[in-house]
């Protein structure tokens, strides 16, 4: 049923399960979702729950280290309602309901932020679908005035550009203004997580493949690791150190993360 839904949220089927969320705060430590909780990997690789009984797909850290999720549930086939609430966890240790329990979807809040506090969606509920801007003190507005096919997950540089998929194979990058340019094509479907490094470099994890590749500024495309069968990517990062940081997942919906140091060496955290 989760399943479903999210398909109808999101529009396309490789992006409706499993989750994506992946982040590193300042001080090297590492959440992730399996959409039972939100786990912690210190930069030791000691392994905790962080958030306990929590079903997010996305994740957010501010520049404080606080960390941002969503908790989304089923009411049963009986009832065949949703409800959703978003929380924090802030860098104290402290778990807290910012948007409280309410009915049906999350839409009126993004886990897409960038330093400036501004956080952008894409609106999927129309065939020309298009991005919206929520500044820190000011209403929604229109980001953009390009029209797109279907969007994937958004993303955001850390020069806060958006980075999305349209129509599933077409990797775009979008500038403060609105402006977006083609940085790539993937000819697999099933493209879920986007990011960059500090070279400005954009990866993509692509699940129906099992590829991981990176994007440089010049437009050259690069398959960076394939994960060993039946894992797949679903997310990642790129860490200050020049690790490479993966979360995947299996048809079983088991979740692990893979880490691959710049010399080469893998880690597998389960």
């Amino acid at each position: 049923m989760i399943r479903l839904a999210l398909l109808v949220l999101l529009a396309t089927p490789a992006l409706a399960h499993p989750g994506i969320g992946i982040v590193m705060d300042s001080h090297g430590n590492v959440y992730y979702t399996d959409l039972t909780q939100v786990w912690k990997v210190t930069p030791n690789g000691q392994k905790t729950i962080a958030v306990p009984r929590v079903h997010t797909h996305e994740l957010y850290v501010d520049d404080q280290d606080n960390l941002y999720g969503e908790h989304l549930w089923f009411n049963g086939e009986r009832l065949n309602t949703w409800g959703h609430y978003v929380w924090k966890y802030s860098a104290n240790g402290l778990f807290e309901k910012i948007m409280p329990d309410r009915a049906g979807f999350l839409t009126d809040f993004s886990f897409v932020h960038d330093h400036a506090g501004n956080r952008y969606r894409a609106d999927r509920d129309r065939e020309c679908q298009t991005i919206y801007r929520t500044s820190r003190r000011g209403p929604e507005e229109l980001h953009t005035r390009e029209c797109f096919g279907k969007i994937g997950w958004l993303s955001i540089t850390r020069e806060g550009d958006l980075i999305f998929m349209q129509d599933q194979h077409r990797l775009r990058k979008m500038d403060k203004s609105g402006k977006s340019k083609s940085v790539g094509f993937i000819a697999s479907k099933g493209t879920m997580g986007l990011w960059d490094d500090a070279a400005g470099n954009i990866y993509t994890a692509t699940y129906d493949d099992r590829t991981v590749r990176r994007f440089t500024f010049k437009g050259e495309m690069q398959e960076v690791y394939t994960t060993n069968w039946p894992w797949a990517p679903t997310g990642g990062l790129a860490a200050p150190n020049g690790d490479l940081w993966l979360l995947e997942t299996n048809q079983q919906n088991e979740v692990r993360v893979e880490r691959i140091s710049k010399n080469g060496v893998t880690t597998i955290i389960q």
